[in-house]
């Protein structure tokens, strides 16, 4: 067969369209589905708890989509699908280009073996963006940023 890679694009912009591919659960033929781009921030990854760069979408992602890929409009791939937001529908997240070239580097520099993945600092931090943790803490409404 003369199939080629799939080019791996930039990390897709916000509202920009998107296509989920994958096998869901209790299907038997290819299901693609359609959404956009709606939030690209740093998230943590549900197996590893690692805060990753994550792309959040609202094609469906369900069981079966996981590790499938995500394409834009013209076949690029935008990142691999790999989490659904418990409790939304059709609210999912991709890891996205930067994230998996990071990933395919490594393994091909170091082997499936011996892949170092992304360096932990052993920092941890809290985002300030809620009143009453801010309130909590003695801050005032004015004050915005990151507690480590």
């Amino acid at each position: 067969h003369d199939l080629e890679p799939a080019r791996l694009a930039e990390v897709p912009s916000l509202r920009s369209v998107v296509l989920v591919a994958g096998f869901p659960v209790g299907g038997e033929e290819l299901s693609i589905t359609e959404g956009v781009v709606s939030r690209i921030e740093g998230q943590p990854y549900s197996h590893s708890q690692r805060y990753l760069l994550a792309v959040t979408v609202d094609a469906a992602i369900n069981e079966g989509n996981s590790g499938g890929p995500v394409f834009n409009e013209t076949g690029e791939l935008v990142g691999i699908a790999f989490q659904a937001l418990e409790g939304a529908e059709n609210t999912g997240h991709i890891i996205p280009p930067p994230v998996v070239e990071h990933f395919v580097s490594g393994v091909a520099k170091f082997g499936p073996d011996n892949y170092q993945g992304f360096p932990a600092d052993g920092i941890k931090t809290q985002q300030l963006t809620n009143a009453t943790l801010r309130k909590y803490l003695g801050l005032g409404d004015d004050i915005r940023g990151v507690l480590v």
